[in-house]
C-alpha cells in the first residue's frame, strides 16, 4: 500500500524503527537491545526530498543500512511520536488553548505546549533518543520530563532551530542508567514560533510558495503548517 506524505504508518502491527536527517548519526538502539521483526515483515521508507533545479536528475541512489540479528539481544526498543493532533500515549493541549494558530505580525513568539503520559505498556520503559521536528516557523524546542512528585528534567532542548538540520539526540548510559518514563510521570514538549519577516528560514519557504509575507498558520500537515512533534525512543528495562 501507500502513505501520505506526511503521515505515518497507522495499520495494524506498523511501527516506526528509526529516523534519520542530514547531520544525523546512524540511529541505533543501546547496547542489548533491539528492534524486533517478524518473519515476512516489510520495511517502509519514506523520503523528503528538495529538488532546488529544473534540470533532470540522475536515478535515486539513496540506500538505507541495517543490522540485523537472528539473537535476541534482551530488551525490545521502539518508537514513538508525541505531540501535534494525535499521540500514542494521548495527548493533552495545555489548558485553555485550543488548536494552535499563528498570527502574523510583530508579537511575542507563540508557544505551544503538550502533555503526554506513557501508555500502560509504555510506562516504566526508559527514554534511549529523542529528535525534534518542527516546521519553518519553528524557533526554540523544550522536553522536559515531569516526575509525579514534581520534578523536572530537562530531555531535550533546542535554542536555534533549524529545519534543514533535524537531528536525532542518543543519550548516553546503559539501559539501567537511561532515564525511566514512570506512570503518573509526563512528557512535556513546548515548541516556540516566529511568524515574522526576521525569520531567515520561513522567509526562504515563503518565497519558494510565491509568497512575499508571512500568513497565519496552525498545526497541520500542509506545506505552510507547522508541526509541535518529538519521537522518543523507548526500551524494554
Amino acid at each position: 500500500g501507500t502513505y501520505d506524505c506526511f503521515a505515518l504508518p497507522t495499520d495494524e502491527g506498523a511501527r516506526l524503527v528509526g529516523i534519520w536527517s542530514p547531520g544525523s548519526p546512524a540511529f541505533e538502539p543501546p547496547q542489548g537491545a533491539g528492534f524486533e521483526a517478524a518473519a515476512g515483515s516489510r520495511v517502509l521508507v519514506r523520503i523528503h526530498y528538495h529538488v532546488w533545479t529544473d534540470e533532470a536528475v540522475g536515478a535515486d541512489r539513496t540506500g538505507v543500512a541495517l543490522r540485523w540479528t537472528s539473537e535476541d539481544p534482551g530488551s525490545n526498543a521502539t518508537m514513538i511520536s508525541v505531540g501535534n493532533f494525535e499521540s500514542e500515549p494521548g495527548l493533552v493541549r495545555q489548558p485553555g488553548e485550543a488548536q494552535a494558530s499563528f498570527e502574523v505580525g510583530l508579537q511575542p513568539m507563540h508557544v505551544e505546549q503538550m502533555l503526554a503520559s506513557p501508555s500502560d505498556e509504555q510506562a516504566g520503559q526508559a527514554i534511549w533518543a529523542l529528535a525534534g521536528w518542527m516546521h519553518f516557523a519553528g524557533a526554540e524546542m523544550d522536553v522536559v520530563l515531569e516526575a509525579s512528585g514534581g520534578e523536572e528534567s530537562c530531555m531535550l532542548g533546542i535554542r536555534q532551530w533549524d529545519p534543514d538540520w533535524l537531528r536525532g539526540y542518543r543519550l548516553n548510559g546503559t539501559i539501567s542508567e537511561l532515564p525511566v518514563w514512570e506512570s503518573g510521570s509526563q512528557l512535556r514538549v513546548e515548541c516556540t514560533y516566529d511568524n515574522t519577516d526576521f525569520n531567515e528560514n520561513l522567509s526562504e519557504k515563503l518565497e519558494d510558495e510565491g509568497l512575499e509575507v508571512p500568513v497565519p498558520m496552525s498545526l497541520g500537515d500542509g506545506p505552510l503548517d507547522e508541526n509541535c512533534l518529538v519521537f522518543v525512543g523507548l526500551v524494554e528495562r
